[in-house]
């Protein structure tokens, strides 16, 4: 958990400081006061990038040339803590003092899982945040996972730089490139197996009752394999200049009990994925004992007083920490809260 929070010339924040507790901590104020400021600097100390922006530049205070965020926190009976110093062209981030040489070593001491008014595009977007979300669980639960979604990686690329270039003796790297995709698609599927069945009962504690299942998509044909794949899709991908089929193509099905996705409404579609994000959660606890910390930004946009307070129970239950904004405290059920911090809009964000 993260006992405190420091930021000196972030956003619209010349200096703030926050103690938190354990349980729901409960961020309100008017827009543009900098409740999702404060859940931006914590994400970019977890992750070592901003989820709002990709420049730099727009995390520093006004007239200032740099911005700082520390973090002092405990995981696993551990002590850490974080310090990002942020420039118009650069992030420097130190973990317990010594500066940080890839982001995965944050994931063990700082493992976020982020809830955004836009988080419902897991199920109605494209498969590429669906891939995200395979790799966040998969990061933090298997180590050696890492190395491997690394290593197909290098081969991918190598295997494109071929076919962009009308190279067709490939059975090198294809054989690589099976191998690794066969690897990378055993952790996927046990995952999902692993998955599936928090994801049922978090649909009945949020939703009432299950109204979607998940399956796993590898990215080609399991029947048919990999290799055979390849082969038939080999002049396709010349004339594309890519490859088709492999774990980079990897997906979430969605199969939904008694509606189509289309019919569903906004609020259902957003339960139904922190129906999801709540599931990695409770996973990557039982798998490593890791606590992850739950982020939610503007959590009353788009759910009834119902959802709300079944959410916001169902993240109590689970003894997660979590830090919340929202535009009235008055929304969600004080006797739930642990902590409460007020915002004023007295700075350009």
């Amino acid at each position: 958990m993260i006992h405190n929070l420091a930021l000196q010339h972030f956003r619209c924040f010349p200096d703030l400081d926050l103690s938190l507790t354990p349980g729901i901590n409960l961020i309100h104020g008017s827009n543009g006061s900098g409740k999702t400021s404060i859940l931006e600097a914590i994400y970019l100390a977890g992750r070592a990038r901003s989820f709002r922006t990709n420049y730099l530049s727009d995390l520093i205070h006004r007239n200032d040339n740099n911005a700082i965020i520390f973090i002092k926190g405990e995981q696993s009976d551990q002590h850490f803590h974080i310090g990002c110093q942020v420039t118009p062209s650069s992030l420097a981030v130190k973990l317990n003092n010594d500066k940080l040489k890839s982001r995965v070593s944050l994931l063990d001491f700082l493992p976020l899982q982020i809830i955004t008014p836009v988080s419902h595009q897991l199920v109605d977007s494209g498969p590429s945040n669906r891939r995200k979300f395979i790799d966040w669980g998969l990061f933090h639960v298997e180590h050696s996972y890492r190395n491997i979604w690394s290593q197909f990686r290098r081969v991918l690329k190598q295997r494109n730089h071929v076919l962009k270039n009308k190279g067709t003796d490939l059975s090198s790297w294809n054989q690589q490139f099976t191998e690794c995709a066969d690897r990378l698609s055993y952790y996927h599927e046990l995952y999902f197996e692993e998955l599936s069945s928090y994801f049922v009962e978090l649909q009945k504690q949020l939703l009432g009752n299950q109204i979607a299942s998940i399956e796993f998509y590898a990215g080609w044909n399991k029947i048919k394999g990999l290799h055979d794949e390849l082969k038939r899709s080999l002049h396709s991908d010349l004339a594309r200049g890519f490859t088709q089929h492999g774990p980079h193509k990897a997906d979430i099905k969605f199969s939904f009990v008694e509606s189509k996705r289309n019919v569903l409404s906004r609020g259902q579609q957003k339960m139904l994925v922190f129906s999801l994000q709540l599931s990695q959660c409770l996973h990557l606890m039982n798998k490593t004992g890791l606590t992850p910390i739950v982020l939610i930004d503007d959590i009353s946009s788009e759910l009834d007083t119902n959802f709300l307070n079944r959410l916001v129970t169902t993240v109590k239950d689970l003894k997660l920490q979590s830090i919340i904004s929202a535009i009235d405290e008055k929304s969600i059920n004080s006797k739930l809260i642990s902590n409460v911090f007020h915002v004023e809009h007295d700075q350009d964000n």
